[in-house]
């Protein structure tokens, strides 16, 4: 291999992480929502340990990346509702669909994000 493709000292190379940006770990949630994702992919995906990860949300969005997700998730459901036929639509199976599995404790985090249950969106 040539000399003047070898890495200069200080130099990243391309086969490692470049910096880690907070903007492709939001946007791979955006994309991802509906996939079962955990802290340690999502540092994956930042280039950055799970601890950075943390950091960087909580800095930047002032959250986990847990709750950003469970954020988005919560929005995806709500559109679903909003666009769902009452007669043809369970709540039960749209939130299973974006990942909650527990469904007191969704109908209480949408609850506490929408200030209405999410039958009631649907209703509406």
């Amino acid at each position: 291999m040539p000399t003047d493709t070898l890495d200069r000292p200080g130099q990243r190379s391309a086969t490692r992480c470049a910096t880690p940006g907070l903007a492709a770990v939001v946007a791979y949630v955006q994309a991802h929502a509906g996939e079962p994702l955990t802290p340690h992919e999502l540092a994956r995906v930042g280039c950055m340990s799970v601890r950075t990860l943390h950091a960087a949300f909580q800095q930047a969005l002032g959250e986990t990346p847990m709750s950003h997700l469970r954020r988005v998730r919560l929005e995806r459901v709500r559109a679903e509702l909003l666009r769902g036929d009452p007669a043809r639509v369970r709540v039960t199976d749209v939130a299973t669909a974006w990942g909650f599995c527990h469904q007191s404790r969704f109908a209480q985090q949408y609850r506490d994000r929408f200030g209405e249950l999410p039958s009631r969106t649907l209703r509406s």
